[in-house]
């Protein structure tokens, strides 16, 4: 199973340049094989979103240690948001779908 975790940052004042160089250095070094992919936002230079691929059967729906220390390290510079996503393998069963949906309205 894949998992994706998003760690959105907002800067408040730190040059993003400097922190991806930091950001990179700090996930390539832990033992846990993690891919890093960092973005920057097309138009607010104050936004990075770093993006870490796992693959494996660990607990995918946790964080993981490396990106609850970029999580923790990051906060210094702006504010955080870290969030967990699981890569969806099967389709979703069209009638629990409607089902779900009929009961909210």
């Amino acid at each position: 199973m894949k998992t994706l975790e998003i760690i959105h940052l907002r800067l408040a004042g730190e040059s993003p340049q400097t922190l991806v160089n930091a950001i990179r250095k700090s996930a390539c070094s832990q033992p846990d094989p993690i891919g890093v992919r960092i973005y920057r936002h097309t138009r607010l230079d104050t936004d990075l979103a770093v993006h870490l691929h796992r693959d494996g059967a660990g607990r995918n729906d946790c964080p993981s240690d490396v990106g609850i220390r970029l999580a923790s390290l990051l906060r210094e510079f702006g504010m955080v948001e870290h969030s967990v996503w699981v890569e969806e393998t099967e389709p979703v069963e069209e009638r629990s779908y409607n089902e779900n949906t009929r009961r909210e309205r």
